[in-house]
């Protein structure tokens, strides 16, 4: 489904929440990787931005004012495809690439934004679902717990493999990913929702993806108990029976 684009520093790619995984698994690893570090923007906001041409616009800034070489700075990106559009993750660096975003922290840590102000208001659910989604998905790539790593005196420390937030990062000097975010509220949550229990639905959801039946709402969920419109159970029967046809034509 998708190609390995390691030899890319800067990617520019967005992923729909059921896409992440098969994204990531089609790339290189990095076998360096122990730690993700979770970071928030001040500006763009959520509402601010624009797609593809924001996070361009955001690395010509690291280039520019901070000196920082072509493409390199923070992995993932928990934003909107385009404003007012379904929110999911844009790939900045390449996860098999070492990025920058904390001091310390950098040659064996992914780091991931939120376009989100967190220091006016915690992440909005929808928002926070996505990263749950990225780091459920990192998880089984790359075996990183979804667990936060230990702290000392106040701040993280390198041994256990985990999440940490920017600002557990000593000398940091920042609130990332926001004052109004906790552990509680994040990492705890991307856990929750990654351990809830499977429904008995996912398979036959899986195969009349597949098939190419449905294909779910815009942001990857299917919602199983949410009402359908007799429009759309016309176009999945008709795919169906296109389906069932061609099976009969092969044999």
């Amino acid at each position: 489904m998708f190609q390995d684009e390691s030899n890319k520093t800067f990617v520019g790619r967005f992923l729909l929440p059921h896409e992440i995984l098969p994204w990531l698994e089609s790339q290189r690893k990095p076998s360096w990787a122990k730690y993700i570090c979770t970071h928030h923007t001040y500006s763009p906001t959520y509402d601010q931005w624009k797609g593809l041409s924001t996070l361009k616009g955001i690395f010509n800034y690291y280039k520019i004012t901070r000196g920082w070489t072509e493409g390199k700075g923070p992995h993932f990106w928990v934003a909107p495809r385009e404003k007012g559009g379904p929110v999911g993750v844009w790939i900045g660096t390449h996860p098999s690439k070492v990025g920058i975003g904390a001091a310390g922290w950098n040659s064996d840590t992914l780091h991931c934004e939120y376009a989100w102000n967190g220091d006016i208001v915690p992440f909005s659910d929808p928002v926070l679902t996505v990263g749950a989604a990225l780091m459920g998905a990192l998880n089984k790539w790359l075996g990183i717990p979804l667990e936060p790593v230990d702290i000392a005196d106040g701040y993280a420390v390198k041994g256990k493999r985990g999440h940490l937030f920017h600002r557990d990062a000593r000398n940091a000097n920042k609130s990332c990913p926001g004052n109004k975010n906790t552990h509680a509220n994040v990492i705890s949550v991307y856990k929750e929702k990654n351990m809830a229990p499977v429904d008995d639905w996912t398979s036959e959801a899986k195969w009349l993806r597949e098939k190419g039946i449905v294909n779910g709402f815009p942001d990857g969920t299917y919602r199983p108990t949410v009402q359908i419109t007799r429009g759309q159970m016309a176009i999945a029967l008709k795919r169906f029976y296109e389906v069932i046809e061609k099976e009969f034509q092969k044999k």
